[in-house]
């Protein structure tokens, strides 16, 4: 009697749909990213509600967190601050004040005014060139991905990326692709990528 199809050996490159430590990775992947797609939201809501006043980062989370809207991790905090000043909510002054937070030891920290307005964004050829670094290597439609450039002593600076932004960039322009997919071609094609001494870094945060 021949075994039935489905009982039959899986090839070792096929995939396992039922494998269920896989599915729970993709499941919590995926509800990381929900949450932190609604934590930076809330926050964008937040800062238009506080259009014209002058405030510090700190100012922002304190209003934040009495509205309710917490991020996933404390160090998010940093970030989404850091996203309304790339998108011009938040310009930053030529004023300082003392932190509150007793952690913070009264460090100086920057104030920023809220507004509306975005500005306008420079290309990232433009930024690149403003700091003397015009023949670095770049990967095609990846450029909000740039978190900076590295510099290396004695040796040509090169592009910085941060892998997640990259890996989300590569989930949201391939439907359907899991957190796990999308990491696989990442390490195969960009991380595993060589072409010489100016071949773009990755980012991979800790904090």
């Amino acid at each position: 009697m021949s075994t039935p199809s489905w009982l039959k050996e899986k090839d070792p490159g096929q995939k396992n749909i039922f494998d269920l430590d896989s599915g729970r990775r993709e499941r919590d992947d995926a509800l990381e990213l929900v949450s932190r797609k609604e934590f930076m939201e809330g926050v964008e809501r937040v800062v238009d509600s506080l259009v014209g006043k002058r405030m510090t980062g700190e100012d922002v989370r304190e209003v934040c967190t009495t509205r309710d809207v917490v991020p996933h991790h404390p160090n998010a905090w940093g970030a989404a601050i850091n996203s309304m000043v790339i998108k011009g909510k938040m310009v930053r002054t030529k004023e300082f004040r003392q932190m509150k937070a007793t952690k913070s030891h009264a460090r100086r920290t920057p104030v920023y005014l809220v507004t509306r307005e975005v500005a306008p964004k420079e290309s990232l050829s433009d930024k690149l060139m403003d700091i003397g670094v015009e023949d670095a290597l770049l990967m095609d439609g990846y450029d909000d991905c740039v978190v900076g450039v590295l510099e290396r002593f004695g040796m040509e600076p090169i592009i910085l990326y941060d892998k997640e932004k990259v890996i989300e960039k590569i989930m949201k322009e391939s439907p359907g692709c899991s957190y796990q997919e999308a990491l696989e071609y990442y390490e195969f094609n960009q991380l595993g990528g060589w072409h010489g001494d100016k071949t773009p870094g990755f980012l991979v945060r800790i904090f």
